[in-house]
């Protein structure tokens, strides 16, 4: 769970970003990935849809339904993370 809560950090702290200035293509491309990331927490086999592209795209989307779940069952938790990847964001010089 802490590795998924410090993965989960750095997605709050690039979507931060991502509403107060426009991501290079390198911040853009690092913060696809690591969204990938977590959303694979919440896929019940992230290698399953590999050769089935339709089986791929239903875990996909599955897999995102599953995550905004869990942010709405833990709404403290993430309210507490989105403000302080904002804080660190406001913080850290340009």
């Amino acid at each position: 769970m802490t590795e998924f809560l410090a993965i989960l950090a750095v997605l709050y702290t690039c979507n931060a970003a991502a509403e107060v200035r426009v991501l290079s293509s390198d911040e853009a491309v690092a913060c696809s990935g690591v969204f990938e990331v977590v959303k694979a927490q919440f896929m019940d086999d992230p290698e399953a849809g590999s050769s089935d592209p339709m089986s791929g795209t239903r875990q996909n989307v599955d897999a995102y339904l599953a995550f905004k779940q869990w942010e709405a069952d833990n709404p403290d938790l993430v309210d507490e993370m989105q403000r302080a990847a904002r804080h660190e964001l406001l913080e850290t010089p340009a």
